[in-house]
């Protein structure tokens, strides 16, 4: 095994371990010695890959990031129609949200504003393709065009992340595809409804 690959599969181990440790905690509870002992590693190790708690948190909180970008690439480019493809995607992010649910949960507990920048900063690619799905559905007059597409990705993500995050918590357990469907009737372009275009 490569050194390179070695010192990927131990970050990935310290990302695996912080994940646990954050889960059920607040941001202030985690330790990073309780984060190095579950991953094997000494805490001096962590400071290789991670320069303090906040960072290791927001890279725990992007680690599969750019698998998903690229996701949604394989899914636009797929010969299938549009609404196919968009609800595809829309249930990729879904997913996506749900498995890091504990992640936007406790980035609301980080009062470090350069943090929560630097969060939405590396996000930017991810938001740049769901709104380059939405960008589609507009060009090809699904979705409404006097809606911006900043403003169908708020319909659209909003719920999303709120209800996804209900879910653990809630009975009424109003699943993903129903905001799908209910995004596809608010956003629809005029004629367009439940087409399948």
């Amino acid at each position: 095994m490569t050194r390179e690959r070695k010192k990927q599969e131990k970050r990935a181990g310290i990302l695996e371990a912080a994940f646990i440790e954050f889960t059920g905690k607040r941001f202030d509870e985690v330790k990073l010695d309780e984060v190095a002992s579950r991953a094997g590693v000494g805490k001096g190790t962590l400071y290789l890959y991670f320069s303090n708690k906040e960072d290791l948190f927001v890279q725990m909180a992007l680690d599969g990031v750019d698998v998903m970008v690229v996701r949604i690439q394989e899914i636009m480019a797929m010969d299938i129609i549009y609404r196919e493809r968009f609800f595809l995607f829309g249930r990729e992010i879904g997913r996506f949200v749900y498995t890091r649910a504990i992640m936007f949960q406790l980035m609301s507990q980080i009062g470090s504003e350069e943090v929560q920048k630097d969060f939405m900063r590396q996000h930017k690619e991810l938001i740049r393709s769901a709104r380059e799905v939405l960008q589609v559905g507009v060009d090809e007059g699904i979705f409404r065009a006097d809606v911006t597409v900043a403003g169908l990705h708020c319909l659209l993500i909003g719920p999303l992340l709120f209800r996804v995050r209900l879910n653990r918590f809630n009975k009424d357990k109003i699943e993903v595809e129903t905001l799908l469907e209910l995004f596809w009737a608010a956003a629809a372009a005029p004629g367009q409804g439940k087409g399948n275009r």
